[in-house]
């Protein structure tokens, strides 16, 4: 039952009649209920692992808690000295219970989304000096394993570093592991905003049943207006690759940062207005990454919540390590202010960009993806003074409105090489597709093969080129003015009900289906 079926209409519908309609007490059971059926209806026996992790954290967290309140009553007693150590003590217990809930979670995840890939590697080596091979698994994923994973180990730190209390109801906890609408793609949810709202959800106003329908409406939009089409046509350029050149094979590649945005950010649109209906916010996930003036800014914009997920629980946490910490320490002697503050941040920043890579995908693929964004965020900080002193020399003012331009066109093109090898099968196939957009090719006949190719017509390229613009100057708008659609939708309800009745009728009419009527998947769902 994918999010953008009639199923899933029928579903959320009687979803949100039966949650509303019932006493508050009760609702949180309603939307536990839905989501395990939503998962089982989905992913059947895979359920399992789900409750089995969330049952582990649940007992490892109470733990926990009842050892921290037990302290928390004896510690007054104590002496200074028996407090010291027996807080001690306990930090090295609680210690063992988080890497115990941690293992169990990593763990579950490399079973089944990495053992092929494990395996594969150790074929290769194996092959160097033995016939001999492991047998490769075929396992089914989870659906939507990546995201719990983080989300439950999310909750496990938070409870060790004291930032949310144990969670004394397990159907709670399980209802934050499983909640239905973001479960596929995210956004990841911190707990204790998600558990305030489980308990006290907004109220359903009819402005806010609107407004949540019209985020809804922007992310089909987004999907089946503009994000399908520009795939169809950017998988004919990597499908083939090196056949295209010059403008075709740049714009295979412009075409798929397209489809990627459209299709992640839309889908982030849905899920926000179908939870927003049950009275729960998510965080947004998106703030005009293409119009960020560096890589770093880029990564701060694209994707939020796992970049907020691995600021707060890997970078931070590893800054803080005995062994970073002596980096640190022998740092200090460095003279340059500079790179006194800066060099302590490489090596974390290393396991950051290694576990964003593998986090994408079970290859060797991603792990490069995750190389290549560490080796551009590192030399950008190593290099920063001599960019400043070029600058200065050549009289440039970093404040200037063309600098910021190049800046943002910079970025734009560091990340496009970056999302060619994040799409391409292989490394080699990447490199292929890189190299003929310097090559001068037939550009007429080109791209007339590249339309015929993807089945698009002539009118499918205008509704996509008339969508990306649209969306384009609305993102200049918010960008420059502090603009919000949905803000200004409410002030004008005659252009919000012309909105929403076009909004409808362009989904019904433009959007693109398959066989049966059905939407493609979304891109982001296979991570």
């Amino acid at each position: 039952m994918q999010y953008i079926s009639i199923a899933f209409l029928g579903f959320t519908v009687v979803s949100l009649a039966l949650y509303w309609l019932v006493p508050q007490k009760a609702r949180a059971y309603i939307l536990l209920a839905a989501s395990l059926f939503f998962y089982a209806l989905n992913a059947k026996w895979l359920l399992l692992p789900i409750l089995a992790l969330t049952a582990v954290v649940y007992g490892c967290s109470v733990w926990i808690g009842k050892k921290d309140a037990a302290f928390a009553a004896a510690k007054k007693d104590m002496p200074r000295e028996e407090r010291k150590s027996a807080k001690q003590k306990l930090k090295k217990k609680k210690q063992g219970i988080l890497l115990l809930e941690c293992a169990a979670a990593f763990g579950m995840l490399i079973v089944f989304k990495y053992t092929g890939f494990l395996a594969g590697t150790l074929n290769a080596a194996l092959s160097l000096f033995t016939k001999a091979a492991v047998p490769i698994p075929t396992l089914l994923l989870p659906l939507g394993i990546s995201y719990y994973t983080l989300s439950v180990v999310s909750y496990a730190a938070d409870v060790y570093y004291g930032k949310v209390q144990p969670e004394k109801n397990p159907l709670k906890l399980l209802t934050y592991a499983t909640y239905f609408p973001h479960i596929v793609e995210g956004p990841i949810a911190s707990y204790a905003p998600f558990s305030k709202q489980l308990d006290a959800p907004n109220a359903l106003t009819f402005d806010r049943f609107l407004r949540a329908a019209e985020r809804i409406l922007v992310g089909l939009l987004k999907k089946m207006i503009i994000a399908d089409r520009a795939g169809m046509a950017a998988d004919v350029v990597f499908s083939h690759p090196g056949e295209y050149h010059f403008i075709a094979a740049a714009g295979g590649i412009v075409l798929y940062a397209v489809q990627l945005y459209f299709d992640f950010a839309g889908c982030i649109d849905l899920v926000r207005g179908v939870s927003e209906l049950f009275g729960i916010e998510l965080a947004e996930n998106f703030r005009r990454p293409f119009f960020s003036r560096s890589v770093q800014e880029f990564w701060r914009r694209w994707h939020m919540t796992l970049g907020g997920w691995i600021r707060n629980y890997i970078f931070y946490p590893l800054s803080l390590t005995k062994w970073n910490t002596r980096l640190t320490t022998k740092a200090g002697t460095i003279k340059n202010a500079y790179f006194r503050s800066t060099l302590p941040m490489l090596l974390p920043l290393l396991f950051v960009w290694l576990f964003t890579g593998i986090w994408h995908g079970a290859s060797w693929k991603y792990v490069l993806y995750g190389l290549y964004y560490y080796i551009i965020l590192a030399s950008g900080l190593l290099f920063e003074p001599v960019f400043a002193l070029v600058c200065k020399k050549l009289h440039i003012r970093r404040e200037s409105g063309a600098y910021h331009v190049f800046q943002i066109l910079r970025t734009d093109l560091l990340v496009l090489a970056g999302l060619t090898l994040f799409r391409a099968d292989t490394v080699r196939q990447a490199g292929r597709i890189l190299l003929s957009v310097f090559q001068i090719g037939a550009i007429v006949p080109e791209l007339a093969g590249l339309k015929d190719a993807s089945t698009l017509s002539i009118l499918d390229f205008a509704l996509l080129l008339i969508g990306t613009a649209a969306f384009a100057v609305l993102s200049v708008c918010e960008e420059k003015k502090e603009f919000n659609l949905f803000d200004a939708l409410e002030k004008r309800p005659a252009v919000r009900w012309l909105f929403v009745t076009a909004a409808i009728l362009a989904v019904i009419a433009l959007g693109v289906y398959g066989a049966g009527y059905t939407a493609k998947p979304f891109v982001y769902a296979q991570f």
